[in-house]
């Protein structure tokens, strides 16, 4: 089942749920609460900084329980440098990772099916979640 979250007015990810936090994936960027507190007011005001689950990549013994994730990125999006980031701390500890990044393209572009890009992103993600989906 496929289930949108938000994560405040303007940051948010897709999890593909199949029962448990080892089979969720994360499916577009890991939002870094240091970057999004920069900007002003938002989803992290008010909140500890400091906890792993507002910042995941605090703790990396943590982080490397994390599910495998895929990162959708355009090359105009506001997060491209959150989940490039996310992406080598991931790798860092061992967790198989994927950052896709597509050149020109804005934030959410993938949620148009019209666009090549989508499309083969959508063939990516598809063998990535085959890969990982159901397996320990």
């Amino acid at each position: 089942m496929l289930l949108p979250r938000m994560l405040g007015k303007d940051i948010a990810f897709l999890i593909l749920w199949r029962g448990n936090m080892k089979e969720s994936f994360m499916f577009a960027a890991l939002t870094l609460a240091a970057s999004a507190a920069a900007s002003g007011p938002n989803c992290f005001t008010g909140a500890d900084t400091d906890q792993f689950v507002v910042q995941p990549t605090l703790d990396e013994k943590q982080l490397a329980k994390f599910p495998p994730p895929i990162f959708f990125m355009g090359t105009r999006d506001f997060l491209i440098g959150a989940a490039a980031f996310g992406y080598r701390k991931l790798l860092k500890v061992g967790v198989d990772s994927q950052l896709l990044i597509y050149d020109g393209l804005y934030h959410g572009f993938m949620t148009n099916p019209d666009f090549p890009e989508s499309q083969e992103g959508y063939k990516i993600a598809a063998t990535f979640f085959d890969r990982h989906v159901g397996k320990d």
